[in-house]
């Protein structure tokens, strides 16, 4: 019979309650953002099939009840009074043929999620969304498609999305081929953004000996606000080679080609402006195994530069060796590379570069161009609950700073301009590199080592870098570079301590700098069902501005904090009990104070389960240009029961 047959259901009560404050102030004017939801609702779901389990089965759910909400804004005057208005949930989804190679699954769903993570400054959000989604695994193809509608409608608008993905691999012989989609486009209030991805690859290998990848990757993101639209179509071209070679050899050749085209537009403009980006390198590398202790190695690489503000053209070479040798006890690990490069420039070329970091103030990235200009840096971070890119703003009080480090610039993450999570972000940085013409040889020559003792408890390691710069010919901004860097630790690892101290000195005739690192761990159960993980950190950087020689004057950070987290679970009780801490102080041109705390508890008796926390985060920082104050508390009880 084709008639739905349920084979199980339940029925549960949700009470799910937060209530959020957010405070944040800058030389006195700021804004107090509250926000309160308490949701009683009832769920029932069911579980069936149709015919036979293995032809159609599905997933029914529904829920209704109750929400009071409140939300006020102290300082902008939005003061929304308490509510109270029903809630609505629904969830169904069917699929079809669920445990053959091919299947289909159709979905569709209402739902209004409880965060228990994030203290959302107001934002309630009520989730639509419907879709379908197909697979086929079944040699030689491999078959992914997905396509999605989905709306999210906040106290502050609406945001929909619309996605497709299709991805298809074929496998045949020694070859594996793959080629996809992937577009998303979302609408937010005054906001579009398009995001297509395209891409193809393709893998021969025969055995061990021979290895050949090929991809291409074409993209396009599109972001049209209402003071700025960027269109930026970005094509990529990959291919490896690696082989296997007689008598311990091993080579590996490669070829990247990037081709970036960037269109800007503001109603601030005359016209739109277009950068063009273009970048091609090819590798050559060559490595010999003596026995498994000595490793011999040769690189070659050419790559080039070109935009529409200028070109540049890189050859280098290098030769090194690394040597391993085991010991009682231990081991010693011991390596020697040395190089030269040759750098033809011309103009200003504009540089694009992705990358990933936290923003806790720790998150630090090198940009990998020398002799930048400061003045075209603009750094982005996709906000990862819409997945737009938001511009950041740099100073010692807002997102980031820049330091010069030798003949490049390091930028530190101290904020992101929405709420921070903890997590990662993805960043995006352009800029273009000081106008000038010249032609420039760098020799560069590092050894390094690491003796691990005591079966592998301390670890003393040493690393010396020398460059050289010399200009053949042209002019540069500024003199050559040379630099001598040294680089000096030991780590120690007895349970449950671990830890390691660090010393590094950038001797240079451009930014020369120092830093001090130390860590200091403790991770050990503190009790049958207790486990403790704290850690101590400090880090000190100097900058000086005096040539080759250190001095004590210049730009110094202190970074120092402390971290602890304590899970205890009573088994018998069925209790997980959670408790945090942290605490840091960054000293600069700003001083900064950061500490949170933390608690949680999850706690299931029969069909009844409790899951309760809260949270307190404050920061404040000052300097000569500005003083700021932020600080949030997060409370939060989820109380399941199931009735049947």
């Amino acid at each position: 019979m084709f008639l739905p047959r349920i084979t199980a259901y339940e029925g549960l009560l949700e009470l799910d309650g937060q209530y959020a404050r957010n405070y944040n102030e800058t030389n006195g004017s700021g804004t107090a953002v509250e926000h309160s939801l308490l949701t009683e609702k009832m769920r029932i779901n069911a579980y069936g099939y149709i015919y036979h389990p293995r032809f159609i089965s599905f997933f029914l759910s529904g829920a209704g009840g109750f929400q009071q909400e409140s939300y006020t804004a102290v300082r902008t005057g939005d003061d929304s009074p308490r509510t109270t208005a029903s809630t609505k949930e629904h969830e169904f989804r069917i699929a079809i043929l669920p445990e053959h190679p091919y299947r289909l699954e159709l979905y569709t769903l209402r739902r209004r999620p409880f965060y228990r993570k994030i203290a959302a400054d107001g934002i309630s959000p009520v989730i639509t969304e419907k879709g379908a989604l197909f697979r086929l695994e079944q040699r030689p193809f491999l078959i992914g498609a997905d396509y999605a509608l989905s709306s999210q409608t906040t106290n502050t608008g609406v945001v929909d999305t619309r996605m497709k993905r299709l991805a298809v691999t074929h496998f045949i012989s020694r070859f594996v081929t793959s080629a996809g989609v992937h577009a998303t486009d979302t609408m937010a209030p005054e906001v579009r953004a398009l995001r297509e991805e395209y891409f193809f690859s393709n893998q021969f290998t025969i055995e061990k000996a021979i290895q050949l990848q090929s991809k291409v990757n074409m993209d396009r993101y599109f972001q049209d606000e209402t003071v700025e639209s960027r269109d930026d179509r970005q094509v990529t071209w990959t291919e490896r080679l690696s082989l296997n070679l007689p008598w311990n050899f091993e080579g590996d050749l490669s070829y990247d080609e990037v081709r970036d085209r960037l269109i800007t537009d503001s109603p601030s403009f005359p016209e739109p402006a277009r950068q063009l980006f273009e970048s091609r390198a090819g590798t050559l590398g060559l490595t010999h195994r003596l026995f498994y202790s000595l490793r011999t190695n040769y690189g070659l690489t050419y790559r080039e530069l070109e935009s529409s503000r200028g070109e540049s053209s890189t050859a280098s070479n290098h030769i090194g060796a690394t040597y391993q040798k085991n010991l009682p006890g231990g081991r010693l690990l011991a390596g020697v590379d040395g190089g030269r490069s040759l750098t033809d420039n011309i103009g200003a070329p504009a540089v694009a570069e992705t990358f990933q970091r936290s923003a806790d103030g720790t998150g630090t990235y090198t940009l990998s161009q020398p002799n930048v200009d400061t003045a075209t840096i603009v750094l982005r971070v996709k906000d990862p609950s819409t997945g737009l890119f938001r511009t950041m703003q740099e100073g010692p009080t807002l997102h980031y700073e820049l330091v010069p480090v030798g003949d490049t610039v390091r930028i530190n993450i101290l904020d992101v301009p929405f709420i921070d999570t903890g997590a990662a972000y993805d960043f995006h940085v352009a800029y273009s590199v000081i106008p000038a013409e010249y032609e420039l040889k760098l020799t560069r020559f590092s050894h390094n080592w690491k003796l691990d003792l005591l079966n592998n408890r301390i670890s003393p390691y040493y690393r010396y870098t020398y460059s050289k710069q010399e200009l053949l010919s042209g002019s540069l901004p500024g003199e050559p570079v040379t630099s001598k860097i040294s680089f000096v630790g030991v780590s120690a690892r007895q349970a449950p301590y671990s830890g390691f101290i660090e010393y590094e000195s950038v001797r240079s005739t451009k930014n020369p700098t120092r830093q001090i690192n130390g860590d200091l761990r403790y991770v050990e159960k503190v009790a049958p069902n207790a486990h403790l993980d704290a850690r101590l950190f400090y880090r000190r950087s100097m900058y000086s501005q005096d040539t080759f020689g250190l001095s004590n004057e210049g730009h110094t950070v202190n970074v120092i904090g402390l971290d602890a987290k304590l899970k205890q679970r009573l088994r018998q009780k069925n209790l997980s009990l959670t408790a945090g801490a942290s605490l840091s102080y960054r000293s600069s041109t700003t001083d900064t104070y950061r500490y949170g705390l933390s608690c949680g508890l999850l706690w299931n008796k029969g069909s009844l389960t409790v899951d309760a926390g809260a949270s307190l985060n404050y920061s404040e920082s000052s300097s000569l240009f500005a003083d700021s104050e932020q600080h949030s508390v997060h409370y939060y009880a989820s109380i399941k029961r199931r009735l049947f």
